[in-house]
């Protein structure tokens, strides 16, 4: 089915999660069981892409509030933001079942996921939008789409929130 078939959703208690399966046991683990309670606790939020067809989970990624210490930041951006922590959206736990591997899925999950961001942060302060990359490969992903390393921890990386 076509990316535009489907409409990204906050996950919801009919969601099937169980067989999901994107390589990551940590990926997997915590959307079978921990992602609700979560949810529940308002820690972070969910969106799946669900069609009408069906309810399975195939691939997913979270949203949650967090900030940045300036120092962070590389020289040239932390010169310009205030001593304080710096608003941010963290954009974590993006993820895609195996069987849909190679159909450029989590592109369409990344812009849903900067436009989510987008609008709130018309209302919210939000600076910069902030991914914790699972492994190298990820952060040269991000990397990719314009998503820039903080300092520490060296798989950090940011977006400022006009570059969406």
């Amino acid at each position: 089915m076509p990316a535009e078939a489907w409409r990204v959703l906050p996950l919801a208690g009919d969601h099937r999660r169980a067989d999901f399966d994107c390589g990551e046991e940590s990926l997997n683990e915590y959307l079978r069981r921990h992602v609700a309670q979560d949810a529940r606790r308002h820690l972070t939020h969910a969106f799946v892409p669900t069609s009408v067809a069906s309810m399975k989970v195939l691939r997913y990624y979270t949203l949650s509030a967090t900030s940045i210490q300036r120092e962070r930041f590389p020289a040239a951006q932390a010169k310009k933001l205030p001593r304080y922590p710096i608003p941010a959206v963290l954009l974590s736990r993006l993820a895609i079942d195996v069987a849909l591997r190679g159909q450029r899925l989590g592109e369409h999950l990344l812009v849903d996921a900067l436009k989510r961001v987008g609008r709130a942060s018309a209302t919210i302060g939000v600076h910069t939008i902030v991914v914790d990359a699972i492994n190298e490969r990820a952060a040269r992903y991000y990397a990719a789409y314009g998503f820039v390393r903080l300092t520490e921890p060296v798989l950090t990386l940011f977006l400022p929130i006009e570059s969406v």
